[in-house]
């Protein structure tokens, strides 16, 4: 029987609720589904205070000593975390009221800037498509600056990066789904380009599952333009949307 465990990205943030499986296990792409990075979950014993770590294999966490009770609180163990708070704390504190929501991303991460062309990651390719293929097939939406095929480990798939030179072309982009050399692709920001993630991310929690993607994704469009809707599978009464920028 499934159960509800308490869950924050770090100690002093609010918690969400994540339902473990019915064997009483929890899933690691359940948890990356809100905490992308994370690795396993920690918590803080009740007899000594100190930090117990959760077991992780094959990316399944096992209750600790049996039982999800061992804490009223489990918080995440994120390996690059380290790295990013160093940054926060060396950048600037500029006022509030005087910047803009996207110049204090920029401030904090300063390879993030909403308002130039990202390299765009393309997955899922064929690994016999070229370089001049994709620019072929994107060129029909806007100006191509830079298109880069790569190798992936698995043979049967391939990637590639690609730049525009129009950000509103791609935004359009972002917002399609495109089929490159009969294989259906994703193409999105990879997460090292996109900045404080957090702050245009938010947590949608709905009952009504026959919803789909399409109609979130109109919904929330009315608010900014939206890079990505993810719903897992199966579903589980919640969706994540992520807003091209966080104004």
């Amino acid at each position: 029987m499934s159960e509800w465990i308490a869950v924050c990205g770090e100690e002093g943030d609010n918690p969400i609720e994540v339902e473990t499986e019915d064997d009483g296990t929890l899933l690691l792409e359940t948890l990356t589904a809100h905490f992308p990075g994370t690795t396993t979950l920690k918590y803080r014993s009740k007899d000594t205070n100190s930090f117990r770590s959760v077991k992780c294999a094959s990316g399944i966490l096992k209750a600790p000593s049996g039982s999800w009770d061992q804490a009223p609180l489990y918080i995440c163990v994120n390996p690059t975390k380290p790295e990013v708070e160093s940054r926060k704390r060396a950048a600037p504190e500029p006022a509030a009221a005087e910047v803009a929501p996207h110049k204090r991303i920029q401030n904090l991460y300063p390879e993030y800037d909403p308002t130039k062309c990202s390299d765009l990651i393309i997955l899922g390719l064929k690994p016999t498509t070229s370089a001049a293929e994709i620019q072929d097939f994107f060129e029909k939406f806007g100006d191509v600056e830079m298109v880069q095929t790569k190798n992936s480990k698995d043979k049967n798939v391939a990637f590639a990066f690609i730049r525009f030179k129009d950000k509103m072309v791609e935004r359009k982009v972002l917002r399609e789904k495109h089929t490159i050399d009969d294989r259906e692709c994703t193409i999105r920001i990879p997460d090292s380009q996109q900045g404080d993630k957090s702050l245009r991310k938010i947590y949608v929690s709905y009952h009504n599952q026959s919803l789909k993607e399409k109609e979130i994704l109109e919904h929330f469009e009315k608010f900014g333009d939206v890079v990505e809707v993810f719903i897992p599978n199966p579903w589980r009464h919640f969706c994540f949307v992520t807003f091209h920028d966080g104004r």
